[in-house]
């Protein structure tokens, strides 16, 4: 059991992510156009969030239709639980055989990948079981001895500092999107994984009292 207490500031600060105007996403919008989850909505809508690695993919036809089962190791769960440190989550997509399956703005796990994952439901027939689907995975990158969460594909979570860096907050008072920033500064957009965890358990308790 994480002690949040012992870190109050880093809760703070990831808690003032989350009031930063993110859109709900509902039922209906994660079937096809994706709104932006903020942390405190993936938190919410998570069975489960763990730290993981893909280790197996394999492919079916049912049907007309082509699904992806993607097994994980499991690392360290953090929300919910897992049997054996080991999940298997299945995605709507792939190929078999001759017959493919193709979902507009799906994403599916790749072989090798290492993150931590934000699961909807490892239970229901969902096209993408992954909370707001590419949005429910944070690739995790190694840094002097330090776990990282790589934020460069969730800019809106980068924690930017404009006086720390005067190029920085010129980029973004010339309206340079967080994207473009993360790209001229990419240690900006990393947040320890260690961190994160605190932010996530503080938020999960929250919403359960």
């Amino acid at each position: 059991m994480i002690d949040t207490r012992s870190r109050p500031g880093i809760v703070a600060a990831l808690l003032l992510i989350v009031a930063i105007g993110f859109i709900s996403a509902s039922a209906a919008a994660r079937a096809t156009v994706l709104a932006t989850l903020g942390l405190d909505e993936l938190v919410a809508m998570s069975e489960v969030v763990f730290v993981g690695t893909v280790t197996n993919l394999s492919t079916q036809a049912e049907g007309e239709l082509v699904y992806t089962t993607v097994r994980f190791s499991v690392d360290e769960v953090i929300v919910g639980g897992t049997q054996d440190n080991v999940l298997e989550l299945r995605f709507l997509g792939g190929s078999a055989g001759e017959q493919k399956t193709e979902v507009s703005g799906q994403y599916i796990p790749t072989l090798g990948d290492h993150g931590l994952y934000f699961v909807d439901d490892t239970v229901r027939d969902l096209v993408n079981p992954l909370a707001g689907w590419s949005q429910g995975y944070f690739p995790l990158i190694e840094v002097d001895g330090t776990t990282w969460l790589d934020l460069k594909n969730h800019p809106d979570y980068g924690l930017l500092e404009p006086d720390t860096d005067p190029l920085a907050g010129k980029m973004r008072s010339l309206n340079f999107t967080r994207a473009e920033i993360a790209e001229r500064f990419p240690e900006r957009f990393r947040f320890s994984l260690s961190d994160f965890v605190i932010a996530i358990t503080a938020l999960r308790a929250e919403q359960e009292e």
